[in-house]
């Protein structure tokens, strides 16, 4: 059986450059890992061919998850492998623009791809990892980076070590939805994420909340939302701030990480 620690990013920063004729957009950006996980397991079993997943969010044990298509992708790859039941435990909210989803997906790329002996290299693994979305690439990638074109373009970068207050306001936000309000809507950038002017229409409880506590600190959007966040020294310097977040949203006091599991999984050859 092979676990892993499926982490979370933020997005340092995010600058929207353009919109390209295929209908992405052009980004630049800095993922950092953080030490939020989702909980993942690959079982092989005698059921040649027989894929079988299992979440402990209801709403997310279906065939149109990420994580059944990535594995009937790599199958059809090989002939005839052995069965395999794939074990979701979700910890990372979802549409929470801290990359659960594609985090899961590089998981399950890194794991099959030893499962079944396909002997894909990590370029070859963020290339079909990309198909499935813009930030699986980085998860792949295992470390932090600079990204730009899709995201798919990474640099190297070094943690920044820091510790993190990650506020989830328990609503969540499509990536391609945000796309499209930014592109329909002439708006003032904001200088650490393009979309953070458009996110603050989306919800009225959370623009109060957001300019409530940006008077006195530095609060950041990580991807194109739902979750916020802000860098701290010692927990000291957030308590003010943890009673004034809603009883009915979420928050993680949570660690940079160097790099993640399926790095050293890859030079490993697990």
């Amino acid at each position: 059986m092979i676990s892993i620690n499926s982490p979370a990013k933020i997005n340092l920063f995010l600058k929207i450059i353009n919109k390209r004729q295929d209908g992405f957009h052009n980004i630049e950006t800095a993922f950092q890992l953080i030490n939020i996980f989702d909980y993942l397991s690959f079982q092989t079993t005698n059921s040649r061919g027989e894929i079988k997943f299992e979440c402990s969010n209801v709403q997310l044990n279906t065939k149109s998850n990420i994580i059944f298509k990535v594995a009937k992708y790599l199958q059809s790859l090989t002939e005839n492998p052995p069965g395999v039941v794939i074990s979701l435990k979700k910890n990372i909210p979802v549409g929470a623009g801290l990359g659960g989803g594609s985090s899961n997906a590089a998981s399950t790329l890194v794991a099959l791809n030893e499962i079944w002996s396909l002997k894909l290299s990590r370029e070859k693994l963020q290339k079909i990892g990309e198909s499935f979305g813009s930030d699986v690439p980085f998860f792949v990638f295992g470390e932090n980076a600079y990204g730009s074109g899709k995201g798919e373009i990474l640099q190297k970068k070094d943690s920044t070590g820091k510790n993190y207050l990650i506020i989830y306001p328990n609503f969540r936000l499509s990536t391609q939805t945000m796309f499209e309000l930014f592109d329909n809507e002439s708006m003032t950038e904001s200088e650490g994420n393009s979309f953070l002017n458009t996110y603050l229409k989306t919800n009225e409880s959370v623009r109060l909340f957001y300019e409530k506590i940006a008077k006195d600190n530095t609060i950041s959007l990580s991807g194109s939302g739902s979750s916020m966040f802000i860098e701290y020294g010692a927990k000291r310097e957030i308590l003010k701030i943890l009673k004034k977040i809603p009883k009915n949203w979420r928050f993680f006091l949570c660690e940079a990480l160097q790099y993640s599991q399926l790095k050293e999984m890859i030079e490993d050859g697990v």
